[in-house]
């Protein structure tokens, strides 16, 4: 009933911003999505075909979005494997003032991943590569590549296989963590791992620390972060 005589106030000329539509529109946009956990991520990786595998790799330590991912083209990204480094300029940032583009000095775990990708008998110059099923003209145009995959693709494959294998299945479906929650608990290991901030913002391109700690928060009681509580009866006072 509110929207509505809000609305009519609105078309009247009244009021210039419904306070109802706002307050709705905050709630249906808050987060519901739960984050990984170790034991859940690798259970999908263990059952994922090797394209997936090596594209849930590549997203886990790279902490890179999906879209840049799927972008990701030996011959553009210059990937130097004997040098162990990657340079990645990242899509959604390319029009702004300062567009995030590094290079990443890859881990073991990464180098593997991008080596996999390479040493691949698909021939494709996108490191996320599968041999389709069919191929149909409309298929085709929407792929810079025929073997290239897509975005959405890269989702919904992950999100079936992860209820295919019983993943998160304790968690309505709604809250069970996608592709995308894997940089968020990308962000999460690499804190753990005694990573800095600044080190992770770096890598995944974040400008503000508020952005990544929104990322990093929710994972907070899945492991407990060593710390030493080292004080001595000498240290104190009197």
């Amino acid at each position: 009933m509110l929207l509505r005589l809000f609305q009519f106030a609105g078309h009247q000329g009244y009021l210039k911003i419904n306070p109802v539509a706002v307050t709705l529109e905050k709630s249906e946009s808050k987060k519901v999505r739960q984050r990984h956990t170790w034991e859940g991520y690798t259970k999908i990786l263990e059952a994922s075909p090797d394209w997936l595998n090596r594209a849930m790799r590549i997203g886990l330590y790279s902490l890179q979005r999906r879209g840049d991912v799927v972008l990701l083209n030996r011959n553009i990204n210059k990937v130097d494997l004997d040098a162990g480094t990657i340079t990645i300029l990242q899509h959604k940032t390319r029009n702004y003032k300062n567009p995030v583009y590094i290079e990443i000095e890859m881990g073991e775990p990464l180098h593997k991943a991008v080596e996999d990708c390479i040493r691949s008998a698909i021939p494709c110059p996108y490191l996320i590569h599968r041999r389709p099923y069919r191929m149909t003209t409309k298929t085709r145009q929407a792929k810079a590549h025929p073997f290239a995959v897509t975005p959405g693709y890269l989702t919904r494959e992950f999100s079936e296989l992860r209820d295919r294998v019983g993943a998160y299945a304790e968690m309505a479906p709604a809250e069970r963590p996608t592709y995308h929650e894997l940089r968020a608990f990308g962000s999460f290991l690499y804190e753990q791992a005694c990573y800095s901030r600044e080190y992770i913002m770096a890598l995944s391109g974040h400008a503000k620390e508020s952005t990544l700690e929104s990322y990093i928060k929710d994972h907070a009681g899945m492991a407990p972060k060593r710390v030493c509580a080292g004080l001595t009866s000498g240290q104190m006072p009197g």
